[in-house]
């Protein structure tokens, strides 16, 4: 389906974004271990550092990760996070 009038588009896209809103969920569904999920921050894992005070062994994970699972690069930083626990959301800098 194609339509090329701009007004015709701009009132099917506010009937979508309305319908949408009408079939929100007031409290929706959060994956366990995201902010707000019950499992969130129950049992956060040491830093390398603090248990290998003498450098990490070989054969140990050094992977990374940022609050919603996603792999931190080697040559990145962290991203900045900021977690609206209330709300059940986050904004991840990156």
């Amino acid at each position: 389906m194609f339509f090329a009038e701009p007004a015709r588009i701009a009132r099917i896209m506010r009937e979508g974004r309305e319908r949408l809103e009408k079939h929100h969920h007031p409290d929706p569904y959060i994956v366990s271990y995201m902010p707000g999920g019950t499992l969130f921050m129950r049992n956060p894992s040491f830093q390398p550092v603090a248990l290998y005070p003498n450098g990490i062994p070989e054969g140990v994970s050094k992977r990374r990760i940022n609050i919603d699972m996603s792999n931190v690069p080697d040559d990145e930083e962290y991203a900045r996070v900021f977690v609206d626990s209330a709300n059940k959301q986050y904004w991840i800098d990156k």
